[in-house]
């Protein structure tokens, strides 16, 4: 990856994602923007508490990214610093993806909360529209400054939908970065017999993947109901996970709209640990 972008409301969660995106910038060296999305009804809010006029917000948001971007470079030096301030014309979420379209190779991050103006383009409800339009992938951060910046532990989720195995090489490729231990979780939901073949024969190639390239490689599998995650997050906190890595499972509708599935909200909703959505190839869809 080349180019990580991090969006910047000047709240602590984004200043939490944008700890993590400098960090992966330095060791993957990459290029780190800043980047702020000004909407059409944004209000931002100094240090006071008092608002800003909006003909005065792209003045002192560029003041305040300039801030950012010498805290970054006081930290890592070598990392390509740049911040943008974007003018929103179309919905929020959907404003970063077209800035990574137009730097290309890129990996987002994105924090947990906005303020006014900003926080359709982060968490809470509206979690799902930063990753389902995205096409890259999105990495989701709540406020939590604990949270280790390396990678530490990855723990790779396999289940049985045929997207899964398209997460496996930007995990490998990370946790070769990092020098990461990858955990490969089979998620069993079904009682079914053909259904946790499937998720075993997955698991077993996701596996021979992360050792074929030398990466330390633990596997495991979990019961865990279709809509619940509590479980999930249990098992990652019991092995000190720093990232879960999902891929952007999808419904098809009419054989265009791609959205996530209940699942996979509820994990990028409600993980107190960073989460890494890798879009869906669509190419593997038949056409007509």
């Amino acid at each position: 990856m080349e180019n990580i972008i991090v969006g910047i409301d000047f709240s602590e969660c984004a200043h939490n994602a944008m700890e993590h995106a400098l960090a992966t910038a330095h060791t993957l060296k990459a290029n780190l923007t800043l980047l702020f999305i000004l909407a059409s009804n944004a209000k931002l809010l100094d240090e006071e508490s008092n608002k800003i006029p909006k003909h005065s917000a792209m003045e002192v948001a560029n003041e305040k990214l300039e801030k950012l971007k010498a805290e970054c470079l006081s930290k890592y030096p070598d990392v390509n610093v740049q911040h943008k301030i974007r003018i929103a014309t179309g919905r929020l979420s959907k404003e970063i993806n077209e800035e990574a379209k137009e730097q290309g190779n890129a990996l987002i991050f994105v924090g947990a909360h906005g303020l006014s103006g900003f926080d359709e383009f982060f968490l809470g409800s509206h979690s799902f529209k930063v990753v389902s339009f995205s096409d890259f992938p999105v990495f989701t951060i709540r406020e939590a400054n604990t949270i280790n910046h390396n990678l530490e532990n990855m723990l790779l989720l396999i289940d049985s939908n045929r997207e899964t195995l398209q997460k496996v090489k930007l995990s490998a490729q990370l946790a070769k970065a990092f020098n990461s231990k990858v955990y490969v979780l089979g998620l069993q939901s079904s009682a079914n017999a053909s259904n946790r073949a499937v998720v075993k024969s997955f698991v077993s190639r996701a596996e021979r993947y992360m050792l074929e390239r030398n990466i330390r490689t633990e596997t495991d599998f979990l019961e865990i109901k279709p809509k619940e995650t509590e479980t999930l997050f249990e098992y990652a906190d019991s092995h000190n996970i720093n990232l879960l890595v999902c891929v952007k499972e999808i419904e098809l509708y009419a054989n265009e709209v791609f959205v996530l599935t209940s699942f996979n909200e509820r994990v990028v909703n409600q993980s107190h640990i960073p989460v890494l959505t890798i879009p869906v190839d669509n190419s593997i869809y038949a056409k007509g």
